[in-house]
């Protein structure tokens, strides 16, 4: 069962990630690698010994054969493992998952992308297993950092946090008015994350409607965790329901930024930072120099680019194209007008009178001109209209 407050890719690239998904799907060296990434993630959390990777076998594997360890248990398509336990153990085993996939998407950036209950497994010892390791997701540092912020920025009911968080996340377009929407999430907060006031996947729909008025763009790794999360949401209602996803998720993300400030994380995020650094740093002499000496000789240049963006080509072809539309209206009009009231009914031709031609070409003036008025007054209308939805 996906869930309503997933993102809704265009269909192309529903049909692209559809098609890319089957490749990897069917690609069983990828799918060895995919597996060992996974090991590897899990590896560096110890504590975490309740969420079980099957290792496979490289010497026996190939582009068409996959062979790896037998994981012996039930999966949770089957109904009997879920009505076989009692509520608490539900809810353990529900908490156990959704944090294994938050450290997976949050912290270790390479997650299992396909967590349906079928690819679920509570083994006979009780720890939980993961199969089918075809479709694995990976975010780069900034995208997990980013996440993690917008999780904070809802807890804290902070505006401008979660602006700059979602405009990190997404890819930003062209157009997106910064002011009108940290106003408007500004509004949302007022109404829907003051304290006391549950926050549930409603108030998440809501959150990316709003956010999809401003057309921005999903990177396709990120769609993947939303489908991840969407795919475990099924799974953990169904496995114990009334369990609270975002309520974890905002447990987990407190922990990690808590983490984080430690002397430890600091320290860690600061050796990260300047190794990001470090290569710009060593560039930046060298780049000053050659500014100061293109100043200095006098070649220092600035390319302009008229028309550069897209929307100002558009503003100029529609404009014109309206001009364009009114000057032939015009010419059309006149001539019909100095035909009606000059030809005296003289023929042009056996049968064929000048009045004739004169209503023909007024006629088609009119329809030019009421051409011209629908699309002034339409773009008008859509403008404004534009400009009412986004500042809802």
């Amino acid at each position: 069962m996906a869930a309503h407050w997933a993102p809704r890719p265009s269909l192309e690239a529903l049909a692209r990630g559809l098609a890319e998904n089957l490749r990897e799907e069917l690609d069983y060296e990828q799918e060895a690698r995919n597996i060992v990434a996974l090991r590897a993630a899990v590896a560096r959390h110890p504590g975490d010994v309740r969420v079980v990777i099957p290792h496979h076998v490289p010497e026996l594997c190939s582009s068409r054969v996959l062979v790896m360890q037998m994981l012996d248990g039930r999966t949770f398509s089957d109904p009997a493992t879920a009505g076989s336990m009692d509520a608490g153990t539900r809810k353990d085993y529900a908490t156990q998952l959704m944090r294994s996939l938050l450290r997976q998407i949050m912290i270790d950036g390479t997650f299992h992308a396909d967590p349906h209950p079928g690819n679920i497994i509570i083994l006979r010892d009780g720890r939980l297993g993961l199969v089918d390791f075809g479709s694995v997701g990976r975010l780069d540092h900034e995208l997990r950092i980013s996440l993690q912020h917008v999780v904070l920025a809802i807890d804290r009911a902070d505006a401008g946090l979660l602006v700059e968080a979602l405009l990190e996340v997404v890819i930003r377009p062209d157009e997106i008015d910064v002011p009108v929407l940290k106003r408007t999430l500004s509004q949302f907060m007022g109404t829907s994350l003051q304290p006391g006031v549950p926050l549930d996947l409603k108030v998440l729909n809501e959150l990316i409607r709003i956010l999809g008025r401003f057309d921005p763009a999903i990177p396709p790794a990120l769609a993947g965790a939303f489908r991840a999360i969407a795919a475990v949401h099924g799974t953990l209602t169904s496995l114990a329901p009334g369990f609270d996803i975002v309520a974890e998720a905002r447990t987990f993300v407190d922990a990690q930024i808590g983490e984080q400030l430690s002397a430890g994380g600091i320290k860690e995020t600061v050796q990260r930072e300047l190794m990001d650094t470090l290569p710009l740093l060593r560039k930046l002499p060298r780049h000053l120099d050659q500014l100061v000496s293109a100043l200095q000789e006098g070649h220092q240049s600035v390319n302009v680019r008229l028309l550069a963006d897209r929307r100002d080509r558009e503003v100029l072809t529609r404009m014109l194209g309206q001009t364009l539309l009114t000057v032939i209206a015009g010419v059309l009009g006149i001539t019909g007008v100095v035909l009606l009231a000059f030809g005296n009914s003289a023929e042009v031709a056996p049968g064929l009178l000048f009045h004739v031609i004169g209503y023909n070409l007024a006629g088609v003036a009119a329809v030019l001109m009421l051409r011209v008025l629908y699309l002034v007054f339409n773009n008008t209308g859509q403008d404004a209209s534009a400009r009412y939805s986004t500042a809802r």
